[in-house]
């Protein structure tokens, strides 16, 4: 069982990220539900560490906005928050080298008979360089139609699909956006982190021919982004 241990923080930065930092994989920036659900959670996402340096990660949410009488917490690591509302940065620590990454942390959403939309942000930070961070905002929706900022609906994304997986021979990613995309990418990185192929997208909708004789056998990370913000990343195994 997780130990409840959180701290208050007086430093808090909405500054994006320069370089990539990290990735998420199952990543979503809308959770719905309704009053008679008790709780919303996330409970699947993993945290890639995207640079090619190992990093020792500390990580905190900000309440952007949030539903009167309702209440929420995180995990990072073995540490829970209690329920509340606020900023708050975890005391937890979790080290992860080049392309490792972690699935412990968590996030659970409670409304208290009150529906409405709640945005929380998730950062995680360079303990050793706090200014280096990634923020992702989640929108917490109970008996309401969850609404994002116009930038972010007109961009979001998603990788529909990877097959085959593991690739031997040629396959193909599918990927799709709620309208056509400003300046989309889909992207590939080593375990290194480092870039090995990229795609410009400018369609809705389409699919991405790759072919294993372009890669050297092992793991990779993709993932679909428009005007620089990331989406979703999903693991793609070459194995020839």
């Amino acid at each position: 069982m997780k130990r409840i241990l959180l701290t208050l923080s007086c430093l808090f930065t909405l500054s994006v990220l320069q370089a990539q930092l990290v990735e998420l994989v199952n990543s979503t920036n809308v959770v719905t539900g309704t009053l008679d659900d008790i709780e919303l959670s996330i409970i699947d996402w993993e945290i890639i560490n995207a640079s090619s340096e190992s990093i020792a990660f500390g990580c905190k949410k900000i309440g952007v906005s949030e539903v009167s009488g309702s209440a929420n917490q995180f995990c990072w690591g073995i540490l829970c928050s209690a329920f509340g509302q606020g900023n708050l940065t975890s005391t937890q620590v979790v080290t992860l080298a080049p392309g490792a990454f972690t699935n412990t942390f968590y996030a659970h959403y409670r409304h208290y008979g009150n529906p409405g939309q709640s945005t929380i942000r998730y950062c995680w930070f360079d303990t050793n360089n706090i200014s280096n961070q990634f923020c992702y905002d989640v929108n917490f929706c109970v008996e309401s139609e969850c609404i994002v900022g116009v930038r972010e609906n007109t961009a979001v994304g998603e990788i529909s699909g990877i097959s085959p997986n593991p690739l031997n021979g040629s396959g193909n990613i599918s990927y799709s956006f709620l309208s056509p995309p400003n300046s989309g990418k889909l992207s590939i990185y080593n375990m290194m982190g480092e870039l090995v192929k990229q795609v410009s997208l400018t369609k809705k909708n389409g699919t991405v021919m790759i072919h294993a004789n372009d890669f050297v056998s092992g793991i990779y990370f993709c993932n679909i982004e428009n005007e620089g913000k990331i989406f979703e990343t999903k693991r793609l195994v070459i194995s020839k």
